[in-house]
């Protein structure tokens, strides 16, 4: 058995949210911790208990279930109703209050697939199989590298540059405008 069998059936058709993917995450990483017999005493990163176990973060392989039921239904008939959902479309209705609701085509644009080119990338399943292995590989990579650059940046005591508040006196930035202001009383006054 693996994991998708027993972690996320039928995952192929969510809509998935952050906070979904966050709580599937953490729980991914206890197993994965529980399995290689690390604690969190040992301060060992998540990437590298994932390398140990060489299996890939559950939002990859979300990722990948998900490309992989896009292209089943796209080579569907026309009368298969997963194929008829797919391409609905609402005649009329009105907008939710606070913000609509994801779809299930919004996953697509996440991957950076052209919602025009899909049809035709799809039909040949060599070739399908082999760009959706290399976007969800290249999601991976990304993701791992923007994980250790923040785990760098964070023990090394720094903080993103980008948006922070300047101290006129000794240069420090801090994040917040409330934080400078809070910096600033810890330098004597003239």
């Amino acid at each position: 058995m693996n994991l998708r069998e027993v972690l996320v059936p039928g995952c192929e058709s969510w809509v998935l949210y952050r906070r979904h993917v966050t709580k599937l995450e953490q729980f991914h990483m206890r197993c994965l911790w529980r399995i290689a017999h690390v604690k969190w005493q040992n301060h060992i990163p998540n990437t590298e208990v994932r390398q140990i176990c060489s299996i890939s973060g559950i939002e990859a392989l979300l990722i990948s279930a998900q490309l992989r039921w896009t292209g089943h239904i796209i080579r569907m008939s026309e009368s298969g109703l997963p194929k008829q959902a797919f391409y609905s479309q609402l005649e009329h209705g009105t907008c939710s209050h606070g913000g609509q609701q994801k779809r299930y085509k919004d996953m697509l644009k996440a991957c950076s697939i052209d919602l025009k080119e899909l049809e035709t990338l799809a039909e040949d399943r060599s070739s399908w199989r082999a760009m959706c292995k290399a976007l969800v590989q290249h999601f991976e990579s990304e993701r791992v590298t923007e994980l250790k650059k923040k785990r760098s940046l964070r023990e090394a005591g720094g903080r993103p540059t980008a948006g922070g508040f300047t101290c006129v006196t000794c240069g420090r930035i801090c994040a917040s405008r409330i934080g400078l202001y809070s910096h600033r009383r810890t330098h004597p006054h003239p």
